[in-house]
């Protein structure tokens, strides 16, 4: 049997415990996770186990919240021994760590014009989540560097042992040799760091320094960029990889294997449960954590940290993230039905959710919430004013992005602003979990298998459909920042144009279609001259290009004499950069 003795924090996350073993009278410090197994197990003579909420109470009179607490030690290398390359080692190294990756990301030509010009006193982030190659972009950089003639730089990379006091003597040693360039990698991972960024501007970049950080915490650089460097710095943003550039990168990749598996190098993270769930812990769960910790007003974050406390918050993250899932599910189901899609599945999707061509939209989607409500298992102590407020994080850090999508009618106009996730891949591991786990509960195994098989195939197609839908709407916002043009839905009574391109002259529809067939079918709310007259008094312009975006050839057509090209989606993203 064991005691809990004291309660271990890093920071205000609850990380270990300190146990007493009641055979041997020896303590041991041990993970969060592995005394709640001992609890679970009975294995605690001072705490049990809610299995619900996987949080400990105590029992036999000890009240849990008053153990002592103490920092988790953290050894510190006090050394001046960074890893640090420059000169001639550096060239080596770049030159062999680029060969395995010779194609350069998009934003190298942000990064070189950074480089190239002069700094003005400011820095520059690259920002993005893990896997996103800010490393190898780095590297290249700097291969691009020497192969120009500009051969003062440094690299150095960082560690949680490293100390920042030892930082700013070795940029002066650097600088004082001469070097021009320095490349500083994992710089959120040295404690103090947010609080002494400004440096990095006020000194060296203004004697001209070109410095250029990345960070597995990319949240810690959005905090420092609206604070302490404001208007000092230069974020390059590493997260978004598109279908036409992650298609440059691993050639051969379709826009199935994109939505799939996409949005990260190398393309390995998404193709099982485990390996999704530990990048959403490190990419994700982590760094929104940690930075929260480190925040210099944490004051402004007071409700998250004592989520943390409670060893809570990375469970809310997950839901929040799973809270946007289940609504891409929810549209999917509820269009299926509402669009009459499902051919004879439809049957079963009417006795699985108690719905019929009775009810309106909402309804359905009612409906649909709540049965999907016990398959997914919420955590009831996280409130939804938490996954919420955690929504804009994931929105800071580039876990989503927000559009606008009108719905309208006769009476009103509504905007609903929709999530798309960055990176597809993880969009599709978990949407698809949880629409199996939705096909493994009781309601469905009263219907024949195949009609089953039938209608959880139908509906992981549509989320297909629905995320390619998305990379082609994400692929144009980033050209709508770029250009005066708004990038939009429209959904009038019920009938919805994937997607409308327009500006002060002009209006573009398109209807976006997984499927390899032009079927006439496709484009009737781009030639129902109701929607059409509406949209143009809308947007107070008309419409010069109709477009269904499909898997097949390219090819124009005139259907109820309008002209309507069926183009192919992987062409028409090629175009888009």
């Amino acid at each position: 049997m064991f005691e809990i003795v004291t309660k271990i924090y890093n920071g205000t996350e609850l990380v270990k415990y300190e146990v007493l073993d009641k055979s041997t009278n020896q303590k041991k410090i041990l993970s969060v996770e592995m005394v709640q197994g001992l609890a679970m197990a009975g294995g605690l003579v001072n705490a049990k186990l809610n299995e619900k909420t996987r949080t400990l109470s105590g029992i036999n009179g000890y009240d849990l919240r008053m153990l002592p607490r103490k920092q988790e030690q953290v050894k510190k290398n006090r050394s001046l021994k960074f890893n640090k390359l420059i000169g001639k080692h550096l060239w080596k190294f770049v030159k062999e760590n680029t060969t395995q990756y010779a194609k350069e990301r998009y934003v190298i030509e942000e990064l070189m014009t950074f480089l190239t010009t002069p700094c003005n006193g400011k820095i520059c982030a690259l920002y993005g989540l893990r896997r996103t190659g800010k490393t190898v972009l780095m590297y290249h950089a700097i291969k691009r560097l020497f192969e120009i003639g500009k051969d003062k730089i440094a690299y150095l990379s960082l560690t949680e042992q490293d100390v920042l006091a030892n930082l700013w003597k070795e940029l002066q040693s650097l600088t004082e040799k001469g070097i021009k360039y320095i490349f500083i990698d994992e710089i959120t991972a040295l404690n103090g760091f947010i609080q002494a960024s400004a440096l990095l501007a006020d000194k060296y970049a203004k004697l001209g320094v070109h410095i250029i950080i990345a960070g597995t915490d990319s949240l810690v650089l959005e905090f420092v960029s609206k604070d302490n460097l404001y208007d000092r710095i230069v974020k390059i943003h590493t997260t978004y990889i598109g279908y036409q550039e992650y298609e440059y990168l691993n050639q051969g990749t379709d826009i199935l294997d994109y939505i799939r598996i996409g949005g990260v190098l190398p393309a390995d993270i998404f193709y099982n449960e485990e390996k999704t769930k530990d990048y959403i812990n490190t990419a994700i769960s982590n760094n929104i954590i940690n930075s929260l910790l480190r925040a210099n007003n944490r004051k402004q974050y007071q409700r998250l940290i004592e989520l943390a406390e409670r060893g809570l918050l990375k469970k809310a993250i997950e839901q929040a993230i799973e809270a946007s899932n289940e609504e891409l599910t929810i549209d999917v189901i509820t269009k299926s039905y509402i669009n009459g899609t499902l051919g004879s599945a439809k049957q079963l999707l009417e006795a699985v959710f108690h719905i019929d061509d009775t009810l309106d939209t909402e309804e359905v989607e009612d409906r649909v919430r709540y049965k999907l409500s016990i398959v997914k298992k919420f955590d009831m102590q996280i409130s939804d004013e938490y996954v919420e407020e955690l929504k804009d994080f994931l929105i800071e850090i580039g876990v989503i992005k927000m559009y606008t999508r009108y719905v309208c009618s006769k009476r009103r106009v509504k905007k609903v602003e929709v999530p798309i996730f960055i990176q597809p891949g993880l969009r599709y591991h978990q949407t698809v979990a949880l629409i199996n786990a939705l096909c493994e509960t009781s309601s469905f195994f009263d219907m024949p298998r195949n009609i089953r098989k039938q209608l959880q195939q139908k509906i992981i197609e549509d989320v297909e459909g629905n995320l390619i839908e998305h990379e082609v709407i994400l692929s144009n916002l980033k050209m709508q920042s770029q250009q005066e043009m708004e990038v939009t839905q429209l959904n009038y009574e019920g009938k919805e144009v994937d997607m409308l391109i327009h500006n002060q002259e002009s209006l573009y529809l398109f209807e976006i279609k997984r499927s390899t067939q032009a079927i006439e079918h496709q484009a009737r709310w781009l030639i129902n001259n109701e929607i059409n007259d509406y949209i143009e008094s809308f947007f107070d312009c008309k419409v010069k290009k109709r477009e269904v975006l499909y898997l097949g050839k390219t090819k124009t057509v005139t259907i109820q004499e309008k002209c309507i090209v069926y183009r192919n989606i992987h062409e028409f993203l090629k175009q888009t950069k």
